[in-house]
């Protein structure tokens, strides 16, 4: 199945406040990573599956970050960015009883304050035409074409 998809873009100069930490990927954490991931993107058309070859891939990458969403210790979905320029935030999900429960803008702030943090001014991301809920949440966040 072909997915149309549109990039949308912003620029983040300020870092915002957010209640989600970020935890980055380590081998320790790699076999949760996987599970979670591939829960969270498994009914997304065109994702691909998490397995040990893209996790090693991950972890051997210098120009890529991966990790978990996490609210007082408790991983709420994943994320995946990669650290050229402009950066893009690859992978972004929450585990399903954590959606709709208004984390999604906090952790979008919390993957900008990381851009931030490692000298970005703007950040991008994909996101496919016919995903409603995704494209609201990310043009909520000031998210543009």
């Amino acid at each position: 199945m072909n997915v149309e998809l549109i990039m949308l873009s912003k620029p983040i100069l300020t870092p915002a406040a957010s209640p989600i930490r970020l935890k980055r990927l380590n081998l320790g954490t790699g076999a949760l990573f996987c599970a979670l991931y591939n829960e969270i993107f498994r009914s997304v058309s065109g994702a691909l599956e998490m397995d040990e070859n893209a996790l090693a891939a991950l972890l051997r990458s210098v120009s890529k970050e991966a990790g978990f969403l996490m609210l007082a210790g408790i991983p709420l979905g994943v994320y995946v960015l990669d650290l050229a320029e402009p950066p893009l935030i690859v992978a972004v999900g929450l585990r399903e009883e954590h959606r709709g429960r208004g984390y999604g803008s906090p952790s979008l702030a919390a993957l900008e304050n990381r851009l931030v943090e490692l000298g970005f001014g703007n950040a991008a991301l994909f996101a496919a035409k016919n995903n409603v809920p995704a494209l609201a949440l990310y043009r909520k966040c000031g998210y543009r074409p």
